[in-house]
């Protein structure tokens, strides 16, 4: 298993500053041993691995998954506040983390759906050992994520960003194996559910949609869980932290 540090020299100096906030923040709350980071700073670090530019854009958050919900220790709320925490019926798991003097948040994604490859590489970081995404693991999960692209279902733009900087990273052969394992009855390639993807944007730009999740002003979560252990913050609280509320 490769190891090395992790590298977040693509990054602009303000992303940098809040991904080393946060993960300063959430390391003493999570086990690492049921952790990987993935999503934009995992792509970045490859990307800064193998000399490749990353998009400069804003990076919004850091994703994380945990295998399962024992991986958050309810310490958390005591850096943390807790925006969104939802389960679904298949084991899954997912919280909003809010840093309020970073200003900036988290997603954790959890349950047996987001389990990494056993050959994930590893990363130093401050003296601890952190799992992250490998890029053709993360190539195809983006791909998926972009092949979900219809008038109903907006995709951010980053996220195709995201693949382009992955396919130009990825092993494409090796990325094929793992789109076969998290899309086995798609009778597509990933490099033809890519391209269709990219066709569908191009033909539809309306499609394609900065923050495509946003909420209004208000907006209550149906599917948030407010438990004594993580306590739920309003959102209209928590778009003032994070200043969306000017937006």
């Amino acid at each position: 298993m490769s190891e090395s540090a992790l590298r977040l020299d693509g990054l602009t100096d303000f992303d940098r500053q809040s991904v080393e906030g946060l993960l300063g923040g959430v390391l003493p709350h999570i086990d690492l041993a049921k952790t990987a980071v993935v999503g934009g700073v995992a792509i970045a670090h490859h990307a800064a691995e193998q000399g490749v530019a990353y998009p400069k854009r804003p990076l919004n958050d850091l994703d994380l998954i945990v295998s399962d919900q024992a991986g958050i220790r309810l310490s958390v709320t005591e850096t943390f506040r807790i925006a969104h925490h939802h389960h679904t019926d298949a084991g899954g798991f997912y919280f909003s983390l809010v840093e309020p003097n970073l200003r900036a948040s988290i997603d954790v994604f959890g349950g047996p759906d987001t389990l990494w490859p056993d050959d994930s590489p590893t990363v130093t970081w401050n003296g601890h050992t952190i799992r992250i995404s490998g890029i053709e693991d993360q190539l195809a999960k983006t791909i998926i994520d972009i092949s979900r692209i219809s008038a109903d279902k907006k995709v951010d733009p980053k996220q195709f960003d995201d693949a382009t900087t992955l396919l130009e990273l990825a092993d494409l052969e090796r990325a094929e194996q793992y789109w076969r394992k998290w899309r086995p009855d798609d009778e597509r390639s990933l490099e033809a559910a890519s391209r269709q993807a990219f066709e569908t944007a191009k033909h539809h730009p309306d499609w394609v949609q900065k923050d495509p999740f946003k909420k209004p002003p208000g907006y209550v979560c149906p599917d948030c869980v407010d438990t004594p252990e993580f306590p739920l913050t309003s959102l209209s609280e928590i778009d003032q932290i994070l200043g969306k509320d000017k937006e």
